[in-house]
């Protein structure tokens, strides 16, 4: 008999057995290894004579983060979510297009402002707009269905937050396709379009986002189906 957290997979030739069971050990002894540096800024600053990073070696980074100043984890993201039958440089250059995009319209918009007060009030700085954009688009509860009695509702529950970031690229890559897909623009366009809107707390997602809180508390009264 197998123990538990093995299982038998059968082939053509021969049986063989595959661990099911989570992993209990790290190729990092934590005695030798540090946590690699994540921003740049740090990267920069001088160490500390007591950190450990000075007598460590120093961790592999996630492939999803990197200091250097071009790659920002949310703009990464977004690619990964947006991408398409594994065409992941199309969809990086849709997204740094639409960036661009963000870049001029947000610079035209502040060479025409006539006051200081109107020019400080624009963001310049794509990545920051497009960071708000997400702030203002994640959703803070979720539907999901809860069977009781034969009778299935939807109960709202508390959303992480790295998903709670997923269904709000999501829902914003969703609009740009189907704009897109009824040929008003290119996706690019339309991302860019939908970014500063959502960075204004306007726009088709900031509605989505709203759509779905209004359910969440038209269907509170379920809320005690969680446990």
């Amino acid at each position: 008999m197998l123990a538990s957290g093995w299982r038998t997979v059968y082939s053509s030739s021969s049986a063989r057995l595959l661990s099911t069971s989570a992993a209990r050990c790290n190729r990092y002894d934590p005695k030798l290894f540090a946590e690699p540096v994540l921003d740049t800024h740090s990267l920069n600053a001088p160490l500390d004579p007591e950190d450990e990073k000075n007598y460590k070696f120093i961790k592999v980074m996630n492939s999803q983060y990197s200091p250097v100043f071009y790659r920002d984890h949310v703009v990464d993201k977004l690619v990964r979510v947006c991408m398409k039958d594994g065409k992941k440089e199309t969809s990086r250059t849709n997204i740094l297009g639409a960036l661009e995009k963000i870049k001029r319209r947000q610079y035209k918009a502040w060479a025409r402002a006539k006051t200081d007060d109107e020019k400080t009030a624009i963001e310049i700085d794509a990545f920051a707009v497009t960071h708000k954009a997400i702030r203002n688009c994640t959703p803070l509860m979720k539907l999901l269905p809860v069977t009781r009695g034969g009778t299935t509702y939807q109960v709202p529950f508390p959303i992480p937050p790295a998903e709670a970031e997923f269904r709000a690229m999501k829902t914003l890559r969703d609009i740009c396709r189907q704009k897109a897909k009824k040929g008003e623009t290119s996706f690019a366009d339309i991302m860019a379009t939908e970014l500063i809107a959502a960075s204004k707390n306007e726009g088709l997602t900031i509605q989505a986002k709203q759509e779905l809180h209004k359910q969440c508390e038209a269907n509170r009264a379920y809320s005690h189906f969680r446990s």
